[in-house]
């Protein structure tokens, strides 16, 4: 029996005025985000929301996407990509609180050896193969 992987990985409320962690990948698993819905709290010209992808230790630091937001018109944001464990998942929002909802597919997965600790490359970088 296949168990179903996708489903709501992280859902609430992000505050105005902060940066807000809101999924971080667990251990031995990947990441395929699939879906973001955000929508304000309150009636609102228009509110920021700015989604940042980081390492999930030193805050957020990879900027993704930002979706303006008016009052009665939530956003559907629909995309795949792939997220390793540790990696993490940052809501930044201006103007009034907004409620979220995160979905992907959770996958159990080991993650490769990281580049600096490949063995060193055996040929001239800029040269021709052996």
């Amino acid at each position: 029996m296949v168990a179903i992987r996708n489903f709501a990985v992280a859902q609430g409320v992000a505050p105005a005025g902060a940066n807000t962690l809101v999924y971080v990948v667990p251990d031995s698993h990947a990441f395929i985000f699939k879906s973001l819905k955000i929508a304000a709290t309150a009636p609102t010209p228009t509110a920021v929301v700015s989604l940042y992808l980081g390492s999930g230790s030193a805050g957020a630091n990879d900027f993704f996407d930002h979706f303006d937001i008016s009052s009665g018109n939530p956003v559907d944001f629909g995309t795949w990509f792939v997220m390793n464990a540790g990696n993490a998942v940052y809501l930044y929002v201006l103007e009034v609180d907004i409620t979220y909802w995160i979905s992907g597919a959770v996958l159990p997965y080991a993650s490769p050896p990281v580049a600096h600790l490949l063995p060193a490359q055996e040929w001239p970088i800029n040269g021709p193969l052996p």
